[in-house]
């Protein structure tokens, strides 16, 4: 009876507590090699490819690629959801082989058919005289987390991965759904606040072929987000006049927001303003800035200043940019006696 007695207070705290929040994932990298064989093939005699790396994309002493995270969330420890930049492309055959994968994500939820990494791939179809598919948001690997458990909650090791039915005519079809692909490493760091999920396990994926000569579709990373207001004409004439204005920046997470702005002053690209705010939650980010002194003389010399203002959130895949130029104040007519 005693021990049932200390029991209920400790059950109806379980009950009653409130579900822990999201953090968001804030950075960190992802590595993987997609498939070593592959690798090995692309740059053999046969193929006589080569493999680039681009958009912020690595490649590791092993061969591997590194991915660096961008942003992300964490449900929990064993549920992160995480999106990267970096391009890895594959070459080979003389331009018959061409295959591209980016914006890779690694999502652990809580799906019947999660865990899973998401992937875009640009593949050009063998014999196809040229034309390419697009794959958009595809399932490209189903992840393996049994009986592996994250360093520190945040670092996975070694996480098997095989080849999906949607993932392998995105892979140009050169192996079969279930295929053994690399094994993915992950590790990320968090902070406070609900991070923008990189998206869900299920089977998904969208195509869309190119003729020869055409562009792919766009491709949204996942991660942070943010936008930029441009300045008004009123803040334009404070701004000219040395006065301080507020600029509004809206944000998909926590983090730090720097905005900067920078112009050609003394003939060289100077930053003519720079100031940074912490956003402890989503939502707009109100920051308070003004022109430098050089910047306000480069103005009174040449009357014009053209500035280029510049947004940027760790998390986010890139920064968000605003030009805009900046006219002298007139001077004002001296009154006639």
């Amino acid at each position: 009876m005693r021990a049932l007695r200390f029991a209920l207070p400790l059950l109806t705290l379980f009950l009653f507590a409130s579900p822990a929040q999201a953090a968001v994932v804030t950075g960190g990298n992802v590595d993987w090699g997609v498939k070593q064989s592959f690798r090995n093939y692309v740059t053999s005699p046969i193929a006589m490819g080569t493999i680039a790396t681009s958009q912020g994309g690595t490649t590791n002493p092993d061969g591997s690629y590194r991915f660096p995270i961008t942003g992300g969330e964490a449900a929990s420890a064993d549920r992160p959801s995480v999106g990267t930049v970096g391009k890895v492309k594959f070459s080979g055959h003389a331009g018959a082989l061409d295959f591209t994968i980016f914006n890779v994500r690694v999502v652990l939820d809580g799906t019947a058919s999660g865990p899973c990494l998401i992937a875009d791939a640009d593949t050009k179809k063998l014999n196809g005289g040229g034309t390419t598919e697009s794959y958009r948001d595809v399932r490209f690997a189903k992840l393996d987390t049994t009986g592996i458990t994250p360093t520190a909650g945040t670092t996975w090791t070694n996480v098997p991965a095989t080849l999906t039915a949607e993932g392998s005519p995105a892979f140009a079809g050169f192996y079969d759904p279930g295929e053994e692909l690399d094994p993915v490493t992950f590790s990320y760091a968090t902070g406070a606040g609900t991070g923008s999920a990189a998206g869900a396990c299920e089977k998904r994926g969208a195509v869309v072929t190119v003729p020869p000569g055409g562009t792919p579709p766009a491709s949204k990373p996942a991660g942070a987000t943010l936008k930029l207001g441009k300045p008004t004409k009123g803040q334009l004439k404070l701004l000219a006049a040395g006065k301080a204005v507020n600029t509004k920046v809206r944000v998909s997470q926590a983090g730090k927001v720097t905005l900067t702005a920078k112009g050609r002053i003394a003939r060289k690209t100077r930053t003519a303003a720079k100031v940074a705010k912490q956003a402890t939650k989503p939502g707009v980010v109100s920051l308070r800035w003004k022109i430098s002194k050089s910047a306000r003389r480069e103005l009174a010399k040449k009357k014009k200043l053209k500035l280029k203002l510049t947004a940027a959130l760790p998390g986010a895949a890139k920064p968000v940019e605003k030009s805009f130029t900046l006219k002298a104040p007139k001077a004002k007519k001296k009154a006639k006696r």
